[in-house]
Order: C-alpha cells, then sequence, then structure tokens
C-alpha cells in the first residue's frame, strides 16, 4: 500500500515538473518567434532601403512625400541623392555615400541572416522538446 501511495506521489512529481518544463518551453519558444518575426520586419525594411540605393539616379530632381507621423506629409525636392544617413547601432547614426551605405546594409543582413539561423535552430530545438515533453504528459494521464 505504500508502494502504491509512493508510485502515486512520484507521478504527481513527475507530471508537475513536466507541466513545468511545458511551461518553460512553450515561452521560450513564444519568445523565438517574437525574435525571428521583428527581424523579418527589420530585414524587409533594410532590403526596402538598398532598393531605395539602387534607384537613388532615378529620384535627382524629384519631388517626394516625408512622413512626419500622424498623418501629416511634409513636400519635398531632391536635387541629388548622393549620401544616406545610417543607423549603426548603439543609437548612433553616420552620414554615408550610397555605394558605401549600401555595402554597409548588405553586410548588416548577413550578419543578421547568420544570427536568424541560430534563433531558428534553438526553435527547432524547442519544438523536439515541447513534443517530447507532450508525449511523456500524455502517457502518464493515460496511465
Amino acid at each position: 500500500m505504500a508502494d502504491d501511495k509512493t508510485s502515486q506521489q512520484d507521478l504527481q512529481e513527475m507530471l508537475a515538473q513536466l507541466q513545468y518544463l511545458q511551461n518553460v518551453y512553450t515561452q521560450r519558444y513564444d519568445i523565438l518567434n517574437e525574435q525571428i518575426a521583428t527581424y523579418n520586419i527589420a530585414k524587409e525594411a533594410v532590403l526596402r532601403n538598398i532598393e531605395m540605393i539602387d534607384r537613388s539616379g532615378s529620384m535627382d530632381n524629384k519631388t517626394i512625400l516625408l512622413n512626419a507621423d500622424g498623418g501629416v506629409y511634409i513636400e519635398a525636392g531632391i536635387k541629388k541623392l548622393d549620401k544616406m544617413i545610417t543607423y549603426v547601432g548603439a543609437s548612433y547614426l553616420v552620414e554615408k555615400p550610397l555605394a558605401e551605405a549600401k555595402d554597409f546594409l548588405q553586410s548588416t543582413l548577413k550578419g543578421g541572416d547568420a544570427a536568424v539561423s541560430k534563433l531558428i535552430d534553438e526553435k527547432r530545438k524547442v519544438e523536439k522538446e515541447l513534443f517530447d515533453i507532450s508525449y511523456k504528459l500524455a502517457a502518464i494521464r493515460q496511465g
């Protein structure tokens, strides 16, 4: 009788541990998904900037609308687009010639792709752990 009570208690402890781990891994999985999604949004913005640099010659002597936020736009004229102010990290902006800015943005993409690849690998590992935990939880619940 004592063995049944002990084994029942062991099962309850194991169930509690697995549920805890499932919560931890689920939170980690959600965080990884958010980080990957955030990177993809940033990557799209960088790709748009690279495309703008590639089309910069067609913007000479043109009028554009600048978004001033809150639904307000400012009409501005571009004489010649030959420099770009680029965010380089740690809240610093640097003025660069277009070719240099494009190179910088492309190297930023490569570094970001390598970093997000690591996040995707980690996400796969977390998915596997979650699957294993779910399988163990189902086995315990089925008795």
